[in-house]
Parts: C-alpha cells; structure tokens; sequence
C-alpha cells in the first residue's frame, strides 16, 4: 500500500497525472471570453449565423473532442475568407457561441491558441 501511494504522489510531483478528459458542460470558459466574444460574433459570424444555429452543431459533434469541431470551424469560416481570423479570435467567438447555448463558464480560459481542445469533449446543449 505504501510503495503505490508513493508511486502516485511521484507520478503527480512528476506531471504524469493530469486531469483527464472534460467536457463542454463542465465549464471550460470564462465569462470574460464570452463577453470578448460577443463583438468577435457580431463583426464575423452574425450576419449568417445566429448563435442558437449551433445547438444542433454541437448535438452533432457530441462525444467529439472540441479539437475536431474547432479545426473545422476555423478552416471554414468566414465563407468570405475561411482561417482568416486567427485562433484568438476564432476562441473568443467559441466562448460567446458556448456561453449562448447555456454550456456553464469555469473559472479557467479556454486557451487562445487552442491547446487542450483534443481534451475537451463536445457535449449536446
């Protein structure tokens, strides 16, 4: 018992426990980023897309990891000018975009150049 209590403090002092997987409705933005997001939405998204247009896009990508849904989203969008606008901002608008399908916020950010998202599942609204 000792030796696989010690096993795991050593793992944990050493990085190799993390977390593990999330998903969408347990809070993986901030209120912040959402509010940040808002303009994003209305200066790139909102003429074609009203944010509740992707309750069924998540319905659709549940059990995905977010990294799917957001590489897909990022090569496409704009139709003007698809990956035009940056990882900041294409997080910015999945905040706002979350935030407006009632997917609660967290208290830590999504990260703006999209690492962890392979570790976030998507989850239907």
């Amino acid at each position: 018992m000792f030796m696989r209590c010690l096993t795991v403090v050593l793992l944990i002092l050493a990085g190799g426990v993390h977390a593990g997987p999330r998903a969408l409705d347990g809070g993986v933005y901030t209120r912040a980023q959402a509010k940040a997001g808002e303009d994003l939405f209305e200066a790139h998204c909102g003429t074609c897309h009203d944010p509740e247009y992707f309750k069924g896009v998540f319905r659709a990508w549940a059990g995905e990891p977010l990294a799917d849904l957001f590489d897909v989203m990022a090569a496409t969008m704009p139709q003007s000018n698809p990956g035009s606008l940056g990882n900041p901002t294409y997080v910015g608008i999945l905040a706002y975009i979350l935030d407006e399908n009632d997917y609660p916020r967290g208290e830590q950010a999504l990260s703006e150049y999209a690492r962890g998202f392979d570790e976030i599942t998507v989850t239907a609204p």
